[in-house]
């Protein structure tokens, strides 16, 4: 038998793989979608008839569901050792619903395929519209709803992170109370994570599309976007983001919880950021100071650019969401020292 905060913590990082294994499901069902849009004969994502296959989302999706039921009903059980959050219940419910239909929806599929030999198998949804973006959807609010459980869910503090006194950092940084500094940031960093997993999504598809020689490798959104100036821009204003939360910490570390891990993973992240703006800056340089079309710059001398920036934003998102998951504002009272939450 688990002590109760020993299961708050094993269900929170259950929680955080649930997250990762899903955003990588999600990000297959994207590029399988890309692939329907531009026509592709057998649309099945980046690894293809591996796990395109029906048992094999069924397997999965029961996985999933098995898990979230598992964390649902220990939190079920475990309420009191959880910060409450009213949208985290919310969006506990919901994923579990979503998913409970979503499972009903791959066994309807198996159904289809081995009983009745319908290939491809509609599924329910496939009455009313076609599988792939339906299925997309449906992935796309499970992960919604399981990234907004994971950043409102967390175990309460130990003992020993327990409040005591007065409430720390008061004053002022900046002309802005510490406590509402604090809670500002915690939502910089969680917009920078929901920009950032978009923008990699568009780099994974432009990776996929230089991987099978699909035209010009522009991404989803194609020329709109893949503009040399505008990737200067982007890097350049997530790069000022998170120099103003990194700044903000540092001048509020008292109103935080950061593990040693998060730590590490902030400084790791405004590093590797700063690198990226110099990338997309020598790119600059190369394509309107020397005419250079594709420009390359500083990593494509070793390196192809598409593979290499997918690289560097892969790097980049998995430390912001790193900090992201260790960067969370004490509560009320707490004057402890700065700790990590689990």
């Amino acid at each position: 038998m688990l002590a109760r905060p020993a299961l708050a913590t094993a269900m929170f990082w259950t929680l955080v793989a649930l997250v990762v294994i899903q955003l990588g499901h999600m990000n297959e069902h994207a590029v399988q979608l890309v692939q329907w849009l531009a026509g592709v004969a057998e649309p099945s994502g980046i690894f293809g008839a591996l796990f395109d296959a029906v048992w094999v989302h069924l397997v999965y999706n029961a996985l999933v569901f098995a898990a979230l039921a598992v964390v649902y009903l220990s939190w079920r059980r475990t309420e009191t050792i959880w910060r409450p959050s009213t949208r985290g219940a919310l969006a506990f419910h919901l994923v579990f619903t979503v998913q409970s239909y979503h499972l009903v929806e791959h066994v309807a599929q198996v159904a289809q395929y081995h009983g009745f030999g319908v290939a491809p198998p509609p599924g329910l949804i496939g009455v009313v519209a076609h599988p792939i973006p339906a299925h997309f959807a449906i992935n796309l609010v499970v992960t919604a709803l399981l990234l907004s459980v994971a950043f409102s869910f967390r175990p309460r503090p130990r003992p020993y992170d327990a409040p005591e006194g007065p409430r720390a950092g008061g004053g002022r940084v900046w002309g802005i109370t510490r406590p509402a500094l604090a809670k500002g940031v915690s939502w910089v960093v969680a917009a920078a994570v929901v920009i950032q997993l978009g923008h990699l999504n568009e780099q994974t598809v432009q990776l996929v599309q230089w991987l099978t020689g699909t035209g010009a490798a522009v991404g989803i959104l194609g020329a709109l976007f893949d503009v040399v100036w505008v990737h200067l821009v982007y890097s350049s204003l997530v790069f000022a983001a998170l120099a103003v939360v990194y700044l903000s910490w540092l001048r509020t570390e008292t109103m935080w919880r950061l593990s040693t891990r998060g730590a590490l993973a902030f400084r790791a992240l405004l590093v590797a950021q700063s690198y990226h703006v110099l990338e997309t800056l020598a790119q600059a340089i190369q394509f309107y100071g020397f005419g250079v079309a594709s420009p390359p710059g500083l990593i494509g001398v070793v390196a192809h650019p598409i593979p290499a920036h997918f690289a560097i934003n892969l790097v980049v998102t998995t430390l912001l969401l790193s900090v992201a998951y260790d960067l969370r504002s004490r509560p009320r009272g707490d004057q402890t020292a700065a700790v990590g939450i689990l």
